[in-house]
């Protein structure tokens, strides 16, 4: 069985949607095979089938490419596997895919048409052949002829063996999985069907088999290093989602050392396990990573962005675009290097962490490569482009060199300097970066002073409708302090500012708190100090008028029915107040939210 893994599984969803949209052969003039023969076929070529005991259910999809971006569910249908044991996580099959998820995101439902009915919109042109055998394997005759005659009435649906190479292709990206069979199963599959007989599957193959050969290279050298690049897996590309793993870091921890050989690998052919799925455009590319495509990103990364990248067009990109097929010209390179190689590294990365200056761009970001290389070789410069950042680029985005302090070896007193002067910058998204990185060392006292000088500015910013965003971020820093009494302090100030500001920020610790809570291992932080704040604004009884701006959509009650509400999301308490509710009912939820508060406290 394939262990969870949320990022691959979206990475297959997105196979599986992009193959649905894909205009495939014809079946031909030969004779449609029954049922009976296509399962005979399925079980043939190795694809997976439900045990005996699986049931259907309705799976909720994950949908996010992004971190703590809130999306309405995705429900498809899937079958569960059974258990050997109530802790397991819940294994079930969607499509051909096999894999665990976790329990509230499935449901069952009764094997019956008219409940499978619901979910017609979401089954690809290939789908329901898929549960059509697999229905037929559990003994689900009814639903089995249902979906095969729902099969049968597409003319555009493809046969088994583009079935089974989708299987293939989708595992070729699995992070632990064997390749060799894979390789052997896709290339029998190629030479079985001519639908998959073309020029772009047969170099698939040609560096898929380029890859399963084995390393000759020296252990810890750079080539050693870039041979492991065959595994690289983390999602990339085109979405704009970066996450280089351990050994993209290791080669670009190297430096001035790596470049030599990276150049010679400007034109490796060999197989990852990553893909760029470059959803924006139409119709929508999906591209297998080749090792040459993380090579041109690692000397685009090491270059500073220096190194304009080229696409078979003959398109001309510059900045940080990742997008395989966007190659490095070589003579460039080549050119780039023998000018550079005179330099001194760690002048040359404390130069070029920063991107360039271009009017036209509206969000700037730090080279966090060369930043990562900084903090591990050079952390002594970090104070420098810190400073720079504040006082020349201020329109660069600054949590990545908070977060790169934090994480360095400069003493604690080099890191309180540093983001003393950060938490007094005029733009208040640099004091967040600063404060929220602040507030994770043992620093508790400079933390809380330099906070409620900040917040102290509130009152008069919310009067000016200025920043609003990044007040609300700020002051959502004050469940990271550990002190009663800059809390009680924080109360006062909020009670100044006007009551949708109180009222988003309550939205901020509660309700949208728990949507992103999945992305740091399922808890929720600082639950205590959360349920205090809330429990002092259980006594506010205003209620936000007509002048709340636009982009703020709150409900129009009272402040301490939304502090309610905020209680009920964090210890995940049902209830369907509204609005429409009398204050009656309101009063009666509060005193329960109140006491469930106070006994969640004590358990504390």
């Amino acid at each position: 069985m394939l262990p969870t893994n949320r990022i691959w599984l979206l990475m297959m969803l997105l196979v599986g949607l992009i193959w649905q949209l894909t205009p495939q052969s014809a079946h031909g003039d030969e004779a449609s095979p029954t049922l009976a023969e296509l399962h005979q076929q399925y079980k043939k070529l190795g694809l997976p089938l439900p045990p005996k005991g699986s049931k259907l259910v309705r799976y909720n999809c994950p949908d996010k490419f992004y971190e703590a971006v809130e999306q309405k569910p995705l429900y498809t249908l899937a079958i569960q596997v059974p258990s050997t044991s109530n802790d397991m996580l819940p294994t079930i099959i969607f499509r051909t895919l096999k894999f665990e998820c976790q329990k509230n995101d499935i449901v069952e439902i009764l094997p019956e048409i008219k409940k499978i009915k619901s979910f017609e919109n979401d089954l690809g042109k290939n789908d329901s052949l898929i549960y059509a055998i697999q229905c037929h394997e559990l003994g689900l005759n009814k639903l089995a002829k249902y979906f095969f005659k729902e099969f049968t009435n597409n003319p555009s649906g493809c046969p088994l063996s583009l079935i089974a190479w989708e299987h293939c292709f989708n595992l070729l990206i699995h992070p632990t999985i064997d390749r060799k069979p894979i390789y052997q199963q896709m290339l029998h599959l190629l030479n079985q069907s001519k639908d998959l007989d073309t020029l772009e599957n047969r170099q698939l193959l040609k560096s898929l088999e380029l890859s399963l050969k084995p390393s000759i290279a020296k252990p810890g050298s750079v080539e050693a290093l870039i041979d492991k690049l065959v595994d690289y897996n983390e999602i990339t590309g085109g979405e704009g989602r970066f996450s280089p793993n351990e050994f993209y870091l290791q080669i670009a921890c190297l430096g001035f050392e790596a470049i030599p050989m990276l150049i010679k690998h400007l034109d490796d052919e060999r197989l990852t396990r990553s893909r760029d799925f470059r959803l924006h455009r139409q119709p929508i590319e999906m591209t297998t990573w080749k090792v040459r495509d993380i090579v041109c990103d690692l000397l685009s990364d090491l270059s500073g962005w220096r190194l304009p990248r080229e696409t078979k067009s003959g398109e001309v990109v510059e900045g940080e675009w990742r997008h395989s097929g966007y190659r490095l010209n070589k003579a460039v390179v080549d050119q780039w290097w023998k000018e550079t190689s005179k330099k001194n590294e760690e002048d040359y990365m404390a130069e070029f962490v920063l991107p360039s200056a271009n009017k036209d761009r509206e969000f700037f970001e730090l080279n966090r490569v060369l930043l990562y290389v900084i903090q591990k070789k050079y952390p002594l410069r970090l104070p420098e482009i810190y400073r720079n950042l504040l006082e020349k680029r201020p329109e660069v985005e600054s949590s990545l060199i908070a977060e790169a302090v934090l994480q360095s070896k400069l003493s604690d007193k080099e890191k309180v300097k540093i983001y003393s002067i950060a938490a007094r910058h005029r733009q208040f998204d640099h004091r967040y970066d600063a404060l929220s990185a602040l507030s994770q060392m043992d620093h508790q006292g400079q933390f809380d002073k330099l906070f409620l000088d900040t917040v102290a500015e509130f009152p008069v910013s919310t009067a000016k409708r200025t920043a609003f965003p990044q007040l609300i971020s700020i002051s959502s820093l004050a469940v990271n302090s550990k002190n009663p009494d800059t809390l009680t302090t924080f109360i006062k100030i909020l009670s100044e500012c006007p009551s949708f500001f109180r009222i988003s920020l309550l939205r901020e610790l509660g309700e949208s708190a728990m949507v992103r809570r999945w992305s740091d291992n399922g808890s929720l932080q600082y639950i205590p100090q959360r349920l205090r704040l809330f429990q002092a604004l259980l006594q506010d009884q205003e209620i936000p008028t007509s002048e709340v701006p636009p982009e703020y959509s709150v409900e129009k009650i009272e402040v301490r029915n939304h502090a309610a509400l905020q209680i009920a999301a964090v210890l995940k308490i049902k209830t369907r107040l509204n609005a429409t509710s009398t204050p009656k009912q309101w009063a009666k939820f509060r005193e329960k939210m109140n006491q469930a508060a106070e006994l969640e406290l004590k358990k504390k």
